[in-house]
């Protein structure tokens, strides 16, 4: 389903020459999630790793914190009001 949803998302949001460019990179997003997910998943579990899981995701949302802070820190031309 969600897949579908970022399809029609693409044909009500751009211009129609981008689809076809737009659809190709949606396809290899989606691929490279179903071969990475289960692969990444695995080697977690395999050696009874889970808990590491939970800190690569932990991590990962620090960067993201951390990122957009970044970005707010900014001039301010670009950026979006808060909600």
């Amino acid at each position: 389903m969600l897949l579908s949803l970022s399809y029609v998302a693409i044909e009500a949001w751009f211009a129609p020459e981008l689809w076809g460019r737009l659809f190709a990179i949606d396809a290899t997003i989606w691929g490279a999630g179903s071969l990475l997910g289960p692969l990444i998943g695995g080697a977690f579990s395999g050696p009874h790793l889970w808990r590491g899981a939970f800190w690569a995701f932990t991590l990962q949302a620090l960067v993201a914190v951390r990122a957009r802070g970044a970005v707010d820190a900014g001039d301010g031309a670009h950026s979006r009001p808060h909600r």
